[in-house]
């Protein structure tokens, strides 16, 4: 896959927030103020896209430092 394709499986940040149970403003917020706090995404240009499996474990990290 070249450099700047992004992967047809990746999600936008409104399908990443459906599958989080969270909202598009969350994702945004997280992305923009605290990008440490955020998923890991792919920038291509403007398009900002999230790989599913990133999200999983993004979510069971943040359930696990809840506990």
């Amino acid at each position: 896959m070249p450099k700047n394709e992004i992967p047809q499986h990746a999600l936008t940040t409104k399908q990443a927030a459906r599958h989080l149970g969270v909202s598009e403003s969350l994702l945004e917020k997280l992305r923009v103020y605290t990008p440490k706090k955020s998923p890991p995404f792919i920038r291509i240009g403007r398009a900002i896209r999230y790989r599913p499996a990133d999200l999983d474990v993004w979510a069971s990290a943040q359930s696990a430092s809840r506990e």
